[in-house]
């Protein structure tokens, strides 16, 4: 929401933030989170996680790494 100038919101607000702005993604956000607190799976939220980092280069900036060899 930050990266697009929305509100992000806070406790029940996320949720309905995320709505106005883009739906179909609130609703990718629930159901990883549901399986998530249901199961302990967190394969759909890293994927969420992964989507949304994409554009901006991913989880790790280039160049990244832990230790120099």
């Amino acid at each position: 929401m930050r990266t697009n100038r929305q509100w992000i919101g806070t406790s029940k607000w996320v949720y309905r933030s995320l709505k106005d702005y883009d739906e179909e993604f609130a609703n990718q956000f629930v159901k990883a989170f549901d399986i998530f607190y249901k199961t302990g799976n967190k394969g759909q939220v890293i994927e969420l996680a992964d989507n949304v980092l994409q554009p901006f280069g991913g989880k790790l900036f280039d160049g990244f790494s832990l230790g120099k060899r």
